[in-house]
């Protein structure tokens, strides 16, 4: 709720002027204060993904956006066929009920797969509790430390992601996500 003040705050200064009495008048609503201000410097709005392509990093984090120096041009086409290679740098301003928020919130570390999926990691309940199958642990892997083990730990994270030796029933095997 702070972040969202203070970036309201910020873009009713950017974007509002001073009566004669002293008094703030506000000229414009801060979602398209965003894309006038991003427009005013010659940048491209990106409207649905709330995102201004070029907008240099000082100018991003004046206005408390998140800056990204090097971005993909095909980012947000799933199943582009051609895509140019080349950097673009890139101010996102996210809202605060964005995946990635719920997920520090909820005391996870937001990231992508190696598909580009967003994932939110947490701990699990049972990590690192003993076992000697996958139904022993609630994230459904046992992990083996070699491939004779007759016992494991329960997996770290509510998300498997990378490659680890499973026991499952006294059987050793190898899994990669």
């Amino acid at each position: 709720m702070k972040t969202k003040l203070f970036l309201l705050a910020t873009l009713l200064v950017a974007t509002s002027a001073c009566t004669p009495n002293g008094q703030i008048q506000v000229k414009k609503d801060t979602e398209s204060s965003l894309k006038e201000i991003c427009k005013q410097t010659g940048k491209k709005w990106l409207e649905e993904k709330q995102e201004c392509e070029f907008m240099p990093e000082k100018k991003c984090t004046e206005l408390k956006g998140t800056f990204s120096p090097c971005e993909s041009d095909c980012r947000h086409q799933e199943n582009a066929e051609i895509c140019n290679k080349m950097c673009i740098p890139v101010c996102s301003f996210k809202p605060q009920d964005s995946a990635e928020a719920k997920c520090k919130k909820e005391g996870g570390t937001f990231t992508y797969d190696g598909n580009g999926i967003e994932i939110c990691l947490k701990k699990a309940p049972d990590a690192g509790k003993t076992c000697t199958k996958s139904s022993d642990c609630s994230t459904g892997f046992c992990i083996a430390e070699n491939d004779t083990a007759k016992q494991g730990k329960c997996y770290n994270e509510t998300i498997f992601t990378g490659c680890s030796k499973v026991l499952n029933a006294g059987k050793v095997s190898d899994l990669c996500s």
